[in-house]
């Protein structure tokens, strides 16, 4: 690294409370402190400071966030074991809102947390984590809201919203008060001007190439709109950034409702591209953008 990358990261450092090589140098201590901070973050406890090592360093302190993998994990995991991937394990299911502490102990608690698990995917539940078990755990697309069912603003989470540390990693997007949608993962953030995220959720974008990646801005909103195929639906909060070559708009608002009242589609389908070009999210996501994002906001396509 350079001199001036290595003094912008001992920092950081200081700043949340680790010692460094006096001079900018990475040295033996300041290599210490970047296992330290991989340790916490469940990443390889390298010292190198690679890529996802910098984005958890560099983000905000008001809401930490984790990164979630089972690469943690060998083996199996049951009653009475204890250690690191025990601690891997119960920091996931802390995710899920299947267990409320991560103390690196695999007691009953842990135990019931697993069967759960067992028990939605039609395995024995014997309470045992192993490996198919672990891949079903690790891999749960829809994670549970937080237990007080509102984010920091005091916004209802949906079936498929979460808030603080449960929040998946928030990808490089640059800097400033901001929407972040995802093409690959389906998932919307809310990140605030001073950096830190309010809350992330599953969408339903386009199935078609029409949704341009890059910086776009908020240009218009309607409590409802029409769908631009003609067909009878009504989309409820409806936001605008970016109109197409061929003059469409494209933008996040809730599910389709259609005349009768009824749903195109269910929360539950949310996470899969299903639309044509407008971006579809829960009521309460829906709700929440509505009133968060007004008209200059920044998006960013990814």
């Amino acid at each position: 690294m350079s001199t001036r990358q290595v003094t912008c990261l001992e920092v950081r450092l200081h700043r949340l409370g680790y010692e460094t090589d006096r001079k900018p140098h990475f040295g033996p201590t300041t290599a210490t402190a970047v296992r330290h901070l991989q340790r916490r973050a469940g990443l390889q406890q390298s010292g190198v400071a690679g890529p996802r090592t910098l984005m958890y360093i560099f983000a905000p302190t008001r809401q930490r966030i984790q990164t979630w993998d089972a690469n943690c994990i060998t083996g199996f995991l049951a009653i009475g074991m204890s250690g690191e991937p025990v601690k891997c394990l119960q920091r996931q299911l802390l995710r899920l809102n299947l267990l409320d502490g991560s103390d690196g102990n695999f007691g009953p608690r842990t135990q019931f947390a697993v069967r759960v698990i067992e028990r939605r995917n039609g395995f024995l539940p014997d309470g045992i984590a192993g490996p198919n078990t672990l891949t079903k755990i690790f891999q749960a697309r829809i994670p549970s809201p937080v237990r007080a069912g509102r984010d920091e603003l005091g916004y209802a989470l949906s079936s498929v919203s979460v808030a603080g540390h449960r929040a998946p990693l928030v990808p490089d997007s640059g800097s400033g008060r901001r929407i972040i949608y995802s093409r690959a993962q389906q998932r919307a953030w809310a990140i605030e001007s001073d950096g830190h995220m309010v809350r992330s959720w599953l969408v339903s974008g386009s199935i078609y190439d029409n949704e341009r990646r890059g910086t776009h801005h908020v240009y218009f909103k309607s409590r409802y709109a029409g769908a631009f195929t003609g067909a009878p639906l009504t989309l409820p909060y409806m936001i605008r950034y970016y109109k197409t070559p061929r003059n469409n708009h494209i933008g996040f608002h809730a599910i389709p409702v259609r005349r009768d009242g009824s749903r195109i589609m269910s929360v539950s389908e949310l996470g899969v591209a299903r639309s044509s070009g407008f971006t579809r999210q829960s009521d309460q996501d829906a709700y929440f953008l509505w009133n968060w994002a007004p008209v200059g906001t920044k998006v960013v396509v990814l």
